[in-house]
């Protein structure tokens, strides 16, 4: 699915769209105003995280386009497969163990 596509389904049907990406058929997202500080909060992870990675770092996800969300900051971080498992091992003392390893990404 392509951006743009998310981007429609986000903005015609913010709250439906956030709950097709629910852990559990039982759990349910709630959706939080737009808070300015999480721009700046997100600034200072980047900085802290290129401080010990070399790796392109991007300010994605609903905080990012300052709309309604769920009170997280979303970054990617982009890296070759080969470099991923490296690149977990010096993000840990920053963010902490990831939820979700795979081969491809780390969540």
């Amino acid at each position: 699915m392509n951006i743009r596509r998310h981007w429609n389904l986000f903005k015609n049907a913010p709250i439906a769209y956030l709950y097709s990406f629910t852990k559990s058929a039982t759990e349910k997202v709630r959706v939080f105003p737009y808070d300015p500080a999480s721009k700046d909060l997100a600034e200072r992870y980047i900085s802290l995280i290129q401080s010990v990675v070399s790796a392109p770092v991007y300010f994605v996800g609903s905080a990012s386009l300052e709309l309604p969300g769920q009170k997280d900051i979303d970054l990617l971080i982009s890296c070759k497969r080969s470099e991923l498992s490296t690149l977990l091992e010096s993000l840990i003392p920053i963010l902490g163990q990831p939820s979700k390893v795979r081969p491809e990404f780390a969540e």
